[in-house]
């Protein structure tokens, strides 16, 4: 899973959660890898009070599944940071599948499959 530079929580770091429990910590320009069993996985994120939408990834015996995970106010959407905050906080984040990132070179373990 990566998480790209943008000013929305630049200096916190985000949760991420497999099936619902906390797994790893991710801040701004990194890129984690976490290893899963094969089969369908929830995914999730959160920030305090704040979280992504939860997203189903079926993972298949030695695949690897390239996540992006940030936060939603981009560009004219940073002016509704207070309607987020108290009508929509899940969705202050955005958790989307995105193709192979170059810069992840992290190696996956013989026995699980992995999230990166």
């Amino acid at each position: 899973m990566h998480r790209p530079a943008q000013y929305q929580d630049y200096l916190r770091a985000y949760w991420i959660k497999i099936d619902g429990q906390r797994r790893e910590k991710i801040r701004v320009r990194e890129t984690v890898t976490i290893p899963v069993e094969s089969g369908e996985v929830l995914v999730g994120a959160s920030i305090d009070w704040a979280m992504a939408q939860p997203m189903f990834v079926t993972v298949q015996p030695g695949e690897t599944i390239d996540l992006e995970l940030r936060g939603a106010l981009r560009g004219w959407k940073i002016l509704l940071a207070s309607y987020y905050v108290f009508f929509r906080p899940g969705y202050w984040l955005e958790l989307r599948r995105v193709g192979p990132l170059e810069s992840s070179a992290a190696a996956t373990s013989p026995q699980h499959d992995s999230l990166a």
